[in-house]
This record gives C-alpha cells, sequence and structure tokens, in this order.
C-alpha cells in the first residue's frame, strides 16, 4: 500500500510540474487577437443579381445577411444597369447601417430591407419611382430618409417601424399615389 501512495504521489508530482511549467510558458504568450470574431464587411461581393428575361438589365435580388456597415449598390453589373432591388432582397440584413441606392434603380419591392435593425441612413435617387409594401418594413433605427418627388407610388406601410415612420404625420397605413 505503501508503494502504490508513493508512486500515486511521484505521478501527481510529475503531473503538477508539467502543468506548472506549461502554465508559466503560457503567460508569456500574446493573446491578442487569437479570439478576434471575424465580421464581413458589406460589398458587392455579398450581392446576387438577377438577369432580365430580355438580357437588358439585372435586378439585385439577394444580400448576404452577414454583411455589415455600409453598402454602396453599384449601378451596373456585368456592363448592364441595375435597376431595382427585389423582394426580401436585404431581409434580416441586421448588421447593415447605410445603404446608398445608385440613380439606375426605379424601383424598391416589397418587404426589400425587412427586419434590417441597425439600418439607420439610406439614401434613395431621383431615378425611384416607386416603393411597394412593407419596403423597409421593422427597421427600427432608419431615422434617415432621403425620398424624392419622383416616387409617385409608396405601398401600404413600407416605412411602417421605422424611425422615420414615426416623426412623421403625412404618412397613412395604405398606399400613397403622389
Amino acid at each position: 500500500m505503501e508503494k502504490f501512495f508513493k508512486n500515486g504521489l511521484s505521478i501527481f508530482l510529475a503531473i503538477t510540474i508539467v502543468f506548472s511549467s506549461a502554465y508559466v510558458g503560457l503567460n508569456e504568450l500574446d493573446f491578442n487577437g487569437l479570439f478576434v470574431v471575424k465580421t464581413k464587411a458589406a460589398s458587392v461581393d455579398d450581392l446576387t443579381f438577377v438577369l432580365s428575361s430580355d438580357g437588358t438589365y439585372y435586378s439585385l435580388t439577394d444580400c448576404d445577411t452577414t454583411a455589415e456597415g455600409e453598402l454602396n449598390i453599384p449601378d451596373t453589373y456585368n456592363n448592364l444597369p441595375v435597376t431595382s432591388i427585389g423582394s426580401k432582397a436585404f431581409e434580416h440584413c441586421t448588421s447593415l447601417t447605410s445603404v446608398i441606392i445608385p440613380n439606375t434603380v426605379t424601383c424598391i419591392d416589397s418587404w426589400a430591407f425587412n427586419n434590417c435593425n441597425s439600418l439607420t441612413s439610406v439614401i434613395i435617387p431621383d431615378s425611384v419611382t416607386a416603393i411597394y409594401s412593407y419596403a423597409f418594413y421593422s427597421c427600427p433605427n432608419l431615422n434617415s430618409f432621403t425620398l424624392s418627388d419622383n416616387v409617385n407610388f409608396i405601398g401600404c406601410e413600407a416605412l411602417s417601424g421605422t424611425g422615420y415612420y414615426k416623426n412623421t404625420n403625412n404618412w397613412d397605413n395604405g398606399s400613397l399615389y403622389v
């Protein structure tokens, strides 16, 4: 029994010495950046475009939901104009903070920016004439919204649930024909 105890104690001490040495070595290591979570900045690579049936323009139809920060949508893709933002294209892109839409886009489809929680600013050019229902639905931080006089249709609740909608009295919950 005494021999068993001595052997056990020897093993315990050996393990303690090994781990103590390892601990001392670890104190000398620099762990800065070891546990950094990588983020994905918004870029054209995050976007999906679909060619029109007549082959003359593209529609932006999807965005990677991990994209974050400011996004400047390109005015062309494969040398053809980007003319619309499709239904649910940016849905659940919760880390986008601002979007600049090019002057080639003429319409923003339903639910296009649904649930973009961090979106604070959208610049819509004069070329946009229609914003469909729920386009910016549930974007509670959207307070800066540039809207041109050329918009002649705004679908029902297009801006509902946005900071912009809450701060204006000239919108109702129905469609608006200008």
